[in-house]
């Protein structure tokens, strides 16, 4: 079994210490380096995911467009457009929160690979990232589901415009997007 530890594959049994206990070790100790720029620019970000949201973006795009400037990669024409379908729990189906599946998306953006890897190392750190972020995501959230986060079913019409009429988008999903951000920026910063 291979584990990842600070960006190095270490081989190891079963009987080796959890991949999760030393990812919240490492996760606590690192916390405790955070500076106050380091929230600043955190935090900066996070308003920015929120004003795309305010825009009309919606929670999937939103996320895409905040990391992919965090990250510095340039924009094209296809961010955000190949997020569209995933708002609202994938086409209002309140299955996975889009803002999830934006964060990602930006997973991929910057770890994913454009052709087959032989060892799939780079698509192992990809795995790795996307899997703490969704056990990350769910435990501050709540749950990775739309309909669970938000308490409405979208693909009922009277409830989609109950939900139009109220402040869920503002005061809910505002918060799963700046929540996906903050987490997103998170793990990045203390993955080497």
């Amino acid at each position: 079994m291979w584990v990842w530890f600070w960006g190095f594959g270490v081989s190891g049994d079963r009987n080796s210490i959890s991949r999760a206990y030393i990812h919240n070790i490492v996760i606590r100790v690192l916390k405790k380096r955070e500076t106050p720029a380091m929230k600043q620019q955190t935090s900066q970000f996070q308003e920015k995911a929120a004003a795309h949201f305010k825009q009309d973006y919606n929670c999937a795009q939103s996320v895409l467009l905040t990391m992919q400037e965090y990250y510095g990669i340039r924009r094209n024409r296809l961010i955000p457009k190949i997020a569209t379908a995933f708002g609202g729990g994938i086409g209002r189906r309140g299955s996975l929160c889009g803002a999830l599946t934006g964060a990602i998306m930006a997973i991929g953006l910057k770890h994913g690979i454009n052709k087959p890897s032989l060892k799939g190392i780079e698509k192992e750190k990809a795995y790795e990232i996307a899997l703490k972020f969704y056990d990350q995501f769910e435990k501050e959230c709540g749950s990775p589901f739309c309909r669970e986060l938000i308490g409405y079913d979208l693909t009922n019409p009277e409830e989609l415009e109950r939900l139009r009429k109220s402040d869920v988008r503002e005061e809910k999903c505002s918060h799963f997007v700046k929540k996906a951000v903050e987490i997103l920026i998170g793990l990045e910063a203390h993955t080497l």
